[in-house]
């Protein structure tokens, strides 16, 4: 089933996000601290521990990443009122007017 999911069309998806993510993350070495705590469960066969360990992972991952959206979202609204707030009186009419 790992195989599966990172071998298949998903992966470079999955890749330009982690990308993504790892430049503004906190703390990189977390995630591989997390991941190679779940591959020395896989390593024995401790199936159990492992989806624990990779829910906990992809659980924060997750957290991390609405958190950055939502950052992201409030920073463009921020910035298109500022915008509009800053814009010449001319466009501001123009934009009142149907």
């Amino acid at each position: 089933m790992l195989v599966g999911l990172l071998c298949d069309k998903r992966y470079p998806l999955l890749r330009r996000y982690r990308h993504r993510l790892s430049a503004r993350h906190t703390d990189p070495g977390l995630a591989q601290l997390e991941h190679r705590q779940t591959l020395n469960a896989v390593l024995p066969g401790d199936g159990e521990l492992a989806e624990l360990l990779m829910r906990r992972h992809l659980a924060r991952s997750r957290r991390h990443l609405l958190a950055q959206l939502l950052i992201q979202q409030y920073v463009q609204q921020d910035v298109q009122q500022d915008v509009q707030l800053h814009a010449p009186l001319h466009v501001q009419q123009q934009e009142k007017q149907p």
